[in-house]
């Protein structure tokens, strides 16, 4: 896991090739099927990406991982977990200073997350992609927020997980936290 600066005093986490530590709150699953390209592209990659994002007097708080796993046909799968409940605290979380974040992924994210991945199915081609584990904050969570959280997550998982840069993952965060 590295730590990155954004602007305006934004931070975010991002780990490759592994996925943070949480104990995982699976309730039910939501399932959406793209097309993809034909093939899958290289081999199963993980990562995972954690935004924290200062706005006037309030923050915006992501964290998203996915598995990729590319498998043969033309679609790709994308599963996301859901609960409801009350999950554990995420003591380490970037923003556990100014917010109560908790594991998992509310639904309410989920319309966010999806938009985020829109063309994962050409960025990374047939298989099957596993989000989470995931976290939430209780003020600075949004279905907006997770969009540029996956969005980043998409442009990271494409990436030669061998050798990319700090300065590339720092442009993919940059940019997807400026998106609208």
């Amino acid at each position: 896991m590295k730590e990155y600066d954004l602007p305006f005093l934004g931070k975010a986490r991002v780990w490759l090739g592994s996925l943070p530590v949480l104990e995982r709150d699976e309730g039910e699953h939501l399932v959406r099927v793209l097309p993809a390209r034909s093939g899958p592209n290289g081999l199963r990659r993980m990562a995972a990406v954690e935004l924290y994002l200062p706005a006037g007097a309030r923050i915006r708080y992501a964290l998203l991982g996915a598995t990729f796993v590319p498998g043969p046909g033309a679609d790709l799968t994308i599963d996301l977990p859901v609960s409801e409940g009350t999950t554990d605290r995420i003591d380490w979380a970037l923003a556990a200073n100014v917010d109560e974040v908790r594991v998992g992924l509310k639904r309410e994210y989920a319309e966010g997350i999806f938009g985020g991945l829109d063309s994962a199915g050409v960025t990374l081609g047939s298989g099957r992609l596993n989000l989470g584990p995931g976290g939430h904050s209780k003020v600075g969570s949004s279905s907006s927020i997770f969009k540029h959280a996956s969005r980043a997550l998409l442009r990271i998982l494409s990436l030669d997980h061998e050798s990319p840069t700090d300065e590339t993952i720092q442009g993919i965060l940059v940019l997807s936290s400026a998106e609208k």
